[in-house]
Order: C-alpha cells, then structure tokens, then sequence
C-alpha cells in the first residue's frame, strides 16, 4: 500500500528539482551596484589627520557627561525605539512560525459519549493521537522560512539604525540647544553695551553736545537688541522640547547644567573612509537583507507550480469503558497519504509570481536608494567638517579684532572724541563675529555628528540573535 505512495514521492521529488533547476532566482549584484555610484576620491583627506576614534568610544570622547545621558536614554525610552523593538518581536514571532511549518504537526485527544436508544444507554470512550506533515516538494515551505528570517534580520537592523538615528537626533538637540544659549549670553551682553552707549548718547544730547537724533537712534539699536531676546529664548524652549520628545521626559524635568558650553567633537575621526566602511551601516545592512527575504518571496511563488505532499497518520483507542482502553481489539489506526498539483488556477499563480518579481525588483531599488543616501551624507558631513574647520581661524581673528574695534570705539565715545557712527559699526560688528564663531562651533560638531551617523554608528552586528549564512 505505501509502496507506490513513496515512488510516487521520489518521482515528484524528482522532477520538481529538474524543473527548479532552471528557474533558480538570480541575486543582484549588489557589490556592482556599489561600484557603480561611489566616488573614486573622497573628501576624507581634508579632515585634519589624528588617531581615528572607535564608534564605540565616539561618544565618551566628547567628554560631556550630559550629552551621554540624554542619548542613552533616548535610546531606551524613545517611542520610535518602542516601535521598532515591537515589529522585530513580531517578526521573529512570524520566523519562529515559518520554521514550525518545516516539521510535523501532532495531536491528542480523548472523548466520552453516551447514547440512549429505547430506554437503553451505551456509554462508548476513546484516545487518539494524530501526526501530521505538509510539505511542498519544490522546496516552497523552505523559502518561506528563509524569507521570514531574512525579513527578521533586516527588522532587527532597523531597530539597530533606529537606535543611531535617535542617538544622532539628540546629539544634535542638545548641541543647538547650547549654541542657542551662548548666543542668548551674547545678546544680553550686547543688550547691555547698547544700554550703556544710549545712556551716553541721551546725556550728550541734553548737553547739547549731539544733535538728538543721535540719542534716538542710539535707543533703536537698544530696543532692536532686546527684541531678539525672546525669539532667541523661544529658540532655547523649542530644543528643550524636542530633547523632551526624543527622551521622553517632561522638558522641565530634564536635569540640565546650568551656562555648560557647546559640547565640542573630538578631532580625527576619520583620516581614510573606503566606499567598503559603508556597508557595516545598518540601513545599508538591512536593504540588503529585504533582498534576500525578496528573492526568497520570489522563489517560493515558483515553487507553487509544483505539487505538495500531506502526510497523516493516527493512532488510538476506543472502548466501552474507560478501563478497557488499549485492551487487544480495541486499537485504531490510520494512515493516509495525498499528493496535490494546481491544475487549473495557473494565472492566479502566475500573478503572484509576477508580485513577487516586482517586490524583489522594489527591494533592488529601495538598497540603491539607501546606498545613494549614505554616499551623499558622508561625502555632505565631511565637507561640512573641512568647512568648519577651515573657518576656525579666519573667525577667531575676526574676533579678537572686533572685540578691540569696540573697545576703542567705546573708549573715544566716552571720550567725547569718538563717532557714533563707528561705536554703532563697532557694536554689530562684534555682535554678529560673536554669533558666527558660535554657530559655527555648533556647526562643526553638528558635522561630526552627521559623520557619525554617515557611518553606521556604534552598533554592534555580532550580538544579533538571528544568525544567517551567506
């Protein structure tokens, strides 16, 4: 009886894997596509050259114990980071039931029942214990499995790039938050200076030294300097509360220091990066891995043409009291075999082959897209570096010249040899130097964190509880 079931098995078998062999799923060349749109040169070699900083320590080397904290809690308490931990449980969940499918399924039970006919009853009990397999002979339930835990692998490197994005995010909140107050610093003092010059200028004029437009003019530049204090304190308010979202914390329960300075990146990050540094990025990674889960998609809509074998086998008990169960003549055994093909809904097939095909084609092109993003943010963050590096200098002397411009502009208007005119030229001068060093301090770390997160940041591949074979 089985006989002819098993060489029918080993003829489908068979067949199946001729017929497969020449309808294997072609993988990209993923490693061309890199080659095709990565610059020959990178503007690696104009960042000032130093002892490269390991991502894992990128963050300790900024020596700002505040910074450290507000990142590590975004990375645990984020509702971005929440989400993406709850898809990845999902999909090890939809693994874990792919790879269930691979083996037999069983069963067992036990049953009692009465019947009563013509004032009679009979009392009839039972056990039984059933296994069951369904297997699709083209390797389809196979693929299925490897789609699922390649599309695991790609949800747990998204959890990875998630976690870098919000490091990054936050990073960046709470440097523009400094910048935002050392300018707040700036304009109160320029706030101040103004003050000081108007009082002067209001003394003159009621000497009759200046004319009274002088005085008024003076008190302009006073009220336009103390009009920028509360957009520039609505500025420090508006990063405070994006460091509230990213962290989750009430943004008036953030322990913040006081006056702290502008955090500042470390130097030498990167003297050389290589188009290969790209790859350990998570989203890059994670592409890739939709690719595979893709193709595996694609591979098993092919398998569908091809029959698949259920087997079903049971073994049981019944009896008309429950101390004769198992007793000789009361056993009960079954097995049945089923081979089944699709015949006649081919097109439906044929359309899902088709979805298929076009969601791998999707994947091809969502990894170059996040291939092209990768190069323009590295190639973006280092310009931004050498940019703000470059200008150091040139505004640190720009600085000390309008810091002395004002002073002795300040010095002959007290004087009362001085013009109002060049104190006034003096006064902006000083302030806006002063708001450009700032900025572009802020800037440069900004860049060094842009760059950091270019390069994939500080996750760690190697403790991924989903390992896969190449």
């Amino acid at each position: 009886m089985l006989k002819p079931i098993a060489r029918a098995m080993m003829m489908t078998g068979l067949m199946a894997a001729l017929c497969l062999s020449g309808c294997a799923v072609q993988m990209p060349d993923t490693d061309e596509m890199m080659r095709g749109v990565t610059p020959r040169s990178w503007s690696a070699d104009v960042i000032q050259k130093g002892d490269p900083v390991s991502m894992k320590d990128f963050w300790l080397r900024w020596e700002d114990p505040t910074l450290i904290k507000l990142i590590e809690r975004a990375q645990a308490a984020n509702p971005d980071v929440l989400t993406a931990l709850a898809s990845l449980r999902s999909a090890r969940a939809s693994l874990t039931e792919a790879s269930a499918a691979l083996w037999p399924s069983g069963r067992i039970g036990a049953d009692a029942e009465t019947r009563r006919t013509g004032g009679s009853s009979k009392e009839s009990y039972g056990a039984d214990a059933e296994l069951s397999w369904t297997l699709n002979l083209a390797g389809g339930t196979l693929a299925t499995r490897d789609a699922a835990a390649w599309k695991a692998w790609a949800q747990e490197l998204s959890l990875a790039d998630v976690r870098e994005m919000i490091a990054a995010e936050t990073a960046q909140a709470y440097i523009n938050l400094r910048a935002a107050e050392a300018k707040l610093r700036v304009i109160e003092d320029s706030v101040g200076n103004y003050a000081k010059t108007a009082q002067i200028a209001g003394w003159r004029a009621s000497a009759g030294l200046v004319s009274r437009s002088e005085a008024e003019d003076a008190l302009v530049q006073l009220h336009s300097a103390q009009a920028r204090i509360p957009e520039t304190e609505a500025s420090v308010a508006g990063y405070r509360n994006a460091l509230a979202r990213l962290t989750s914390m009430p943004a008036d329960g953030m322990e913040l220091p006081a006056d702290a300075g502008i955090p500042t990146a470390p130097s030498g990050i990167a003297v050389s990066i290589p188009a290969a540094t790209l790859m350990r990025r998570p989203d890059v990674q994670s592409a890739l891995a939709l690719i595979r889960s893709s193709a595996e998609g694609f591979r098993k809509a092919q398998t569908d043409y091809f029959p698949t074998l259920s087997l079903t086998g049971s073994v049981g008990t019944q009896a008309a009291t429950i101390g004769a169960l198992g007793a000789s003549g009361s056993g009960i055994a079954a097995l049945a075999g089923a081979l089944s093909m699709p015949v006649l809904n081919w097109g439906s097939l044929k359309a899902r082959e088709e979805s298929a095909a076009a969601t791998l084609d999707e994947a091809k092109a969502g990894y170059l897209s996040v291939l092209l993003k990768a190069l323009e943010e590295t190639d973006n963050a280092l310009q931004g570096i050498r940019s703000a590096e470059l200008r150091e200098g040139s505004l640190a002397s720009a600085l000390e010249h309008a810091r002395r411009t004002y002073e002795l502009t300040d010095l002959e208007y007290r004087s009362g040899i001085g013009d109002y005119s060049m104190l006034l030229t003096a006064q902006r001068s000083l302030l806006n130097v002063e708001e450009s060093v700032i900025s572009n301090l802020a800037s440069r770390s900004n860049q060094y964190v842009m760059l950091y997160r270019a390069l994939g940041g500080a996750w760690d591949g190697t403790h991924t509880q989903i390992q896969m074979k190449e």
